[in-house]
């Protein structure tokens, strides 16, 4: 049927590869085997934008995300009409259709309500950091996932979240036995660069392995990845803060409570997004390849979010705290709002909301 001789038929069932053959590419496609994964390159088939501009402020978009968000905010107080069986179900037949975000809310009332129950009722040690560190996170998580269905399911999105970010954490402390954990402000440098470069790995070996196309998808991933870091690293903090000399449950819980503040703006999830979004645009293939890292914009994108985390870290900024948090939020949202703009510009620029009728 395909016109090969026997001979050349015998030396394709063989294993091996032959990328140069026409006929070759020919008979994996009658398999209907994906070429990709047999020596084939094919040319990235996505649009690729300037990194500048996910840093970019629209002013005929700021009025509208001032208003998505307080919206947003009002939300969180009113009761949807919207199943979350309805939610699913939607998903399920339509990818890309258009529905208010309802899942986040439960997911926040949820988790918050766990949290309460667990310290009134059964105080489980374990259990308290976990889900406590996991509110904000996992809230944002599914808002985004909410705003932007593309094919990725939402538990995939939470297997990612656990995986990634328990490969990362394990990646850094392995790194950190090589490096040591020097004092001062160059342990706060060292501290970016090896927690920042272990998410960044992860994050490439995910999107390599589920053949990442889409930017949004590779932003969702670099959420994950960044929000299974910031939950497991937040819940250690919590327990350092109860065995520690002078520790306490009390300061526990504060500390718990401190960093899910600070993670409204500043965290893992945030940093990690955003490298997976330049990360995914520096590609110039379908599936992504170890060049893509060394490429000018991840370099530096990696460096300055390196350098933001030792900042942080470094707590020179004393009382401006407040205000690195406030500027880290605003890198989220414009990052998060460039690249929907950049996928689907009509919509964008014809929306006031996503998600109000």
């Amino acid at each position: 049927m395909l016109g090969l001789e026997e001979t050349v038929l015998s030396k394709y069932l063989t294993g091996r590869t032959y990328p140069k053959e026409l006929s070759y590419q020919t008979f994996l496609m009658y398999l209907e085997l994906d070429v990709q994964d047999y020596g084939f390159r094919v040319a990235s088939s996505e649009k690729r934008f300037e990194t500048s501009k996910l840093f970019r402020i629209k002013k005929e978009r700021i009025k509208p995300l001032v208003k998505s968000g307080y919206q947003l905010f009002l939300s969180l107080f009113k009761k949807s009409e919207i199943s979350t069986k309805d939610v699913f179900l939607s998903y399920q037949i339509e990818k890309d259709v258009i529905i208010e975000p309802v899942l986040f809310k439960r997911v926040l009332y949820g988790l918050l309500t766990l949290s309460i129950l667990n310290v009134i009722l059964s105080n489980l040690l374990v259990l308290t950091p976990l889900l406590i560190s996991s509110i904000v996170p996992l809230v944002f998580l599914v808002y985004l996932y909410e705003l932007e269905k593309k094919d990725l399911g939402l538990i995939h999105l939470l297997l990612i979240t656990l995986l990634g970010g328990i490969l990362s954490i394990g990646l850094t402390h392995l790194i950190r036995e090589l490096t040591g954990y020097p004092a001062g402000l160059t342990g706060d440098v060292v501290t970016g660069l090896v927690e920042e470069g272990a998410k960044l790995l992860v994050v490439f070996g995910l999107l390599k392995y589920f053949k990442i196309k889409h930017v949004y998808q590779a932003l969702l991933i670099g959420f994950a990845v960044g929000a299974g870091f910031d939950i497991l690293e937040t819940a250690e903090y919590g327990l350092n803060a109860l065995f520690s000399d002078n520790g306490s449950y009390r300061q526990m819980i504060e500390t718990l409570l401190l960093r899910s503040v600070f993670a409204l703006g500043i965290g893992h999830h945030f940093w990690t997004m955003t490298l997976a979004v330049i990360l995914h645009n520096a590609k110039k293939f379908e599936v992504i390849e170890f060049k893509a890292l060394i490429q000018p914009p991840v370099i530096f994108a990696y460096v300055f979010v390196s350098l933001f985390h030792a900042l942080w870290n470094s707590g020179i900024l004393g009382l401006f705290y407040l205000l690195q948090l406030v500027v880290g939020f605003v890198l989220f949202v414009l990052v998060v709002d460039n690249v929907r703009a950049h996928i689907k510009p009509k919509e964008i620029k014809e929306e006031v909301s996503h998600y109000v009728s």
